[in-house]
């Protein structure tokens, strides 16, 4: 059985950047994951995990000094390392999004894009695996497309009995908090690189270091309508659907009609 986590950040106004990243876990590593990293947050006074904050040392974290928040951090990115089969991260420009034409389609807004990006990526992790197992989507809950992008996820899984997702609250552990971590970290190098700064942090780094993370970045119209077009393409060329190959056995997809997936695109 394998699990899949995703945070977003970037969605609140004035952002650039909106991102969305995860990790996939056995299950079981998903479990013993949680422990090791609850037990790093209780040794500290650390509620959870939330990278805006942990960084700045601001809300529940102002008793810890600089030093000590490094500290914990890499506590935390050992414990990843150890758990996670890999890392997923998604990062759209928001201007670029809005110039795209986009917000007219089935998928209206980045956080739908970014989700929808980060399911095909987990497929394709799985599919190159060749893996036949059970898939639980995990996505924290409370973002104000929640509800456009559950209905993606319900659309995509009606026919696939092995795959399911919720929506989860931060506070359910270390694959959620660690999801923020990632997204965090990942959207302010894409805001850095849109300034025209090509900077990593130091910590984005550590975290990537000992766990394949795929990442992209979509900061043009280029970009966007590139992957866009390359879904509409291939809907068009085939009257099944296959979204990036098999999971669990069977076709991640269904046999539609060439209107019926223009409507769709997925």
């Amino acid at each position: 059985m394998f699990e899949a986590y995703f945070d977003e950040t970037g969605s609140h106004d004035g952002a650039a950047v909106l991102s969305v990243a995860g990790f996939i876990f056995e299950s079981h590593k998903a479990s013993e994951m949680r422990t090791r990293w609850q037990k790093v947050l209780d040794e500290n006074k650390m509620p959870y995990l939330h990278m805006s904050e942990f960084a700045a040392g601001g809300g529940p974290y102002r008793h810890l000094g600089k030093d000590k928040r490094i500290e914990i951090q890499r506590e935390l990115h050992a414990i990843l390392h150890d758990a996670a089969m890999c890392g997923i991260v998604i990062s759209v420009s928001k201007e670029a999004f809005n110039r795209s034409g986009l917000s007219d389609s089935a998928l209206p807004n980045p956080y739908a894009l970014c989700c929808y990006l980060c399911l095909l990526a987990v497929v394709e992790t799985l599919g190159e695996r060749k893996l036949e197992a059970n898939l639980t989507y995990f996505f924290e809950e409370g973002h104000r497309n929640q509800p456009t992008t559950n209905q993606m996820m319900v659309f995509l899984f009606r026919n696939l009995e092995r795959v399911t997702h919720s929506f989860i609250p931060k506070s359910d552990g270390g694959p959620i908090q660690a999801a923020d971590m990632l997204a965090w970290l990942h959207n302010k190098y894409v805001a850095n690189l849109l300034r025209g700064e090509d900077r990593m942090r130091q910590d984005l780094r550590a975290l990537v270091s000992r766990v394949r993370c795929d990442a992209a970045c979509l900061t043009t119209v280029g970009d966007i309508d590139a992957i866009f077009e390359r879904m509409r393409k291939s809907i068009s060329e085939t009257p099944s659907v296959r979204v990036s190959g098999i999971f669990a056995g069977m076709p991640f997809g269904r046999t539609v009609s060439n209107s019926c997936a223009e409507r769709s695109y997925w």
